[in-house]
């Protein structure tokens, strides 16, 4: 019986994973878009209230105003990252 309920707890455990996916800034997208690389979001604020365990947000060249709050952490092995996107020069300006 031991043996069944461990089976099934590494079952359990390693059918849960985190969703890791990509999302896009950038000044010329707009929030009503999906966030792929094509088809960006423009505020970085919009952009982190989409995130969950494991997302990246990568924030294109440009200059961005407004604070940003937030409200979700990651979790070890899924860990949210926001980074510039290649390199690309970002500047955030916390002033509204």
């Amino acid at each position: 019986m031991k043996k069944i309920f461990f089976a099934i707890l590494i079952g359990a455990i390693s059918g849960y994973s985190f969703s890791q996916t990509n999302y896009y800034i950038s000044t010329s997208g707009d929030n009503s878009n999906n966030g792929s690389v094509g088809s960006q979001w423009q505020t970085i604020q919009h952009g982190v209230n989409q995130l969950s365990y494991g997302d990246t947000l990568n924030i294109m060249s440009g200059s961005y105003h407004g604070k940003i709050d937030l409200t979700i952490s990651g979790a070890l092995g899924g860990e949210i990252t926001i980074r510039n996107y290649n390199n690309d020069n970002v500047v955030i300006n916390g002033e509204t």
